[in-house]
């Protein structure tokens, strides 16, 4: 894996950690994360 695609798994992982620490409703919470995973989706 290069260094960029680390970096970007890192702070994808980093985002996760903290959608788990707010008081925020669990739909709103699984969206965000879904668009995170979205977001980083390489095409092939």
């Amino acid at each position: 894996m290069g260094l960029i695609e680390e970096m970007i798994g890192d702070r994808v992982a980093s985002a996760r950690a903290h959608l788990g620490d707010l008081p925020i409703e669990e739909p709103v919470r699984i969206a965000l994360a879904e668009m995170a995973a979205a977001c980083t989706d390489r095409a092939v």
